[in-house]
């Protein structure tokens, strides 16, 4: 899994489901799109050096080692088929996270991104403030988080398919349901923190049967403000949370410390790699120190059916965190985290 509250529809960075249904409606201004196309998942090459998102970003699309082993998606449909309890369902639950290389097929890819952009520069002017931040709200460039993106008729579509479902409920154990959409940006240059945190702190589920999974849309390294998980902190239960000045990311562990910060594992990616971490997993990043690249991703909450909400402390989280962002000066914040 920035303050999170995910829209009400509903290894390894922060968002918060309500169980509402999802809504068809589009924007105002918006232009009704084509029914996405979605198509077979193939173990690919990496994409091209361009951004559609942002045409004037060169990413650098070095190759790179992970740390950890890293299963295509032509691995997961044998051992899915082969096994109760697949390797990577294994890993993940050992770990707290896990990488798919070269998630979707490069048209899907390139999709994703076309309406990406078509969203962001169509879309995103006619929202309220609590569905899309910025680093610095007079300089378009510095979008830094959008929430509630399935509203969008497309992305409504595009979150449901199975090649999202099917992963999300073999990771969990059961079926899975998606609970929204957000997407993430750490402009060049900026000094934007991911607090470490727990997406489960937000989400306040019991059991937390809950993952997150995170679509790299740039190349992520160390530079531009990479994830970095600790393994097997899902397994250790929640941690002390408090209120932040990341506008975002409302709530950050209270008490992390350097013993912390050396059982962290640091995740490189490429364009169209998938990081999925578990609600309990803890996670944070640094700022993008790059001054020319951007570290954006697109960003999906997946439910198992067995999970129920806190109402006691979602409320309690809600009015946390819609007090954090009046603080930092975003308006009418408390009737947009009800949405």
């Amino acid at each position: 899994m920035q303050s999170r509250s995910l829209p009400a529809t509903t290894s390894a960075s922060n968002p918060s489901p309500d169980g509402r249904r999802v809504s068809r409606a589009i924007h105002p201004g918006q232009q009704r799109p084509n029914r996405p196309r979605f198509h077979r998942l193939l173990e690919v090459s990496p994409p091209s050096q361009s951004s559609l998102v942002d045409p004037s970003v060169k990413i650098a699309h070095d190759r790179v080692t992970l740390s950890h082993r890293i299963l295509s998606p032509p691995a997961f449909r044998a051992m899915a088929t082969t096994s109760p309890v697949s390797a990577r369902q294994a890993e993940f639950q050992t770990q707290g996270y896990l990488v798919v290389r070269q998630f979707l097929t490069p048209a899907d890819f390139a999709e994703l991104q076309q309406e990406l952009h078509r969203y962001i520069t169509q879309v995103v002017p006619t929202l309220p403030e609590g569905d899309a931040f910025y680093h610095d709200r007079s300089r378009p460039e510095t979008l830094k988080q959008m929430s509630r993106i399935e509203n969008d008729l497309f992305f409504a579509r595009f979150i449901q398919h199975s090649a999202w479902t099917n992963l999300a409920s073999e990771l969990l154990g059961e079926p899975a349901t998606c609970q929204g959409t957000e997407w993430f940006n750490k402009p060049p240059a900026t000094d934007h923190p991911t607090p470490p945190h727990q997406d489960n702190y937000y989400f306040c589920l019991q059991p937390p049967q809950v993952i997150t999974m995170w679509l790299a849309l740039d190349a992520v390294d160390a530079e531009n403000g990479c994830l970095r998980y600790i393994p097997g902190s899902h397994r250790e239960g929640l941690r002390p949370h408090g209120r932040t000045k990341t506008l975002g990311f409302s709530q950050g562990i209270s008490d992390y410390s350097d013993a912390d910060r050396a059982r962290e594992v640091a995740i490189l990616a490429q364009p169209n790699d998938l990081l999925i971490h578990h609600g309990n997993t803890i996670h944070r990043a640094d700022p993008n120190t790059s001054t020319t690249r951007h570290r954006r991703s697109f960003a999906l909450v997946f439910r198992g059916a067995s999970a129920r909400r806190d109402d006691v402390a979602f409320r309690r989280y809600l009015d946390s965190s819609s007090a954090q962002q009046e603080s930092l000066g975003v308006k009418n914040a408390a009737v947009a985290m009800q949405r």
